[in-house]
């Protein structure tokens, strides 16, 4: 068994790739999206069992399913083609980073095979350090930028499915100011792969409650927006009633010095 990070990358490459960290192309399967010669991840979403058609609504889940389904590791996780964690845990939350050189950049993220392995063994779950919304709740925060039909409906199936998330579900929404983001965690095969299958559960109860059509640009990836509520419901109430061992990294954006394309 070993461990193996996906770098999601849609339109370019990830700067970023080691034995551990790899590229998997999302939405490969969409009308119109970019491959050619200089775009070749080492994985696609639209291999195996796979929801890559569904990129443009999904996100980056497209790559959680297909880690969910099809990889079979000690431990998984996902990150973005230019959101990564710092292994370091030495600079601040959504700190951005210019990448100049891989090995360097890999080297001031802690992102060495050596050291990952190291902060995973010590832990069960990594996930990213809360991004603070100041006076938004998570709820205000979802209404404001989004539709808020979405995350009502949201709210609703959650309890459609277990009533007895009603107490956690309302101090989440309405108390907390501070969200994980990007949907970016990386855990334990079964940790992994019980969180991704409870999200599907409940993403795709709420598809057959949307009309597709009237989301447009943006708002078209509904489902990985309300994926980064759902993560936090699950690991919140995870964390307190199974009492695992977990960290939290900050998220670090990297930029290219140069053009990737």
């Amino acid at each position: 068994m070993n461990k193996n990070i996906l770098v999601a990358c849609h339109s370019v490459k990830s700067p970023i790739e080691s034995d551990i960290l790899n590229s998997i192309h999302v939405g490969k399967s969409c009308i119109g999206s970019f491959c050619d010669e200089e775009f070749q991840c080492r994985l696609s979403d639209n291999t195996k069992d796979n929801i890559s058609a569904k990129n443009k609504y999904y996100a980056e889940l497209t790559a959680h399913y297909w880690a969910w389904k099809n990889l079979d590791c000690e431990y998984k996780g996902v990150f973005h083609y230019r959101r990564f964690l710092d292994f370091k845990d030495q600079l601040p939350n959504n700190f951005e980073y210019v990448d100049t050189a891989m090995d360097q950049t890999i080297s001031k993220l802690g992102l060495e095979r050596e050291n990952i392995e190291k902060v995973l063994n010590e832990n069960d779950l990594i996930l990213p350090k809360k991004t603070d919304f100041g006076s938004y709740n998570i709820y205000e925060n979802y209404k404001t930028f989004h539709y808020e039909k979405d995350i009502i409906l949201m709210m609703k199936t959650i309890l459609d499915f277990d009533p007895s998330l009603y107490q956690l579900l309302n101090e989440i929404m309405y108390s907390h100011h501070k969200m994980y983001c990007c949907n970016m965690f990386v855990a334990r095969k079964e940790i992994f792969d019980n969180c991704v299958e409870w999200i599907f559960k409940i993403l795709f109860e709420i598809e057959k409650n949307v009309n597709l059509e009237d989301y447009k640009d943006e708002q078209s990836r509904v489902f990985g927006f309300l994926g980064e509520r759902l993560v936090n419901i699950y690991f919140e109430n995870f964390i307190r009633t199974q009492k695992p061992k977990f960290k939290e990294l900050p998220i670090v954006k990297v930029q290219e010095a140069k053009s990737l394309c």
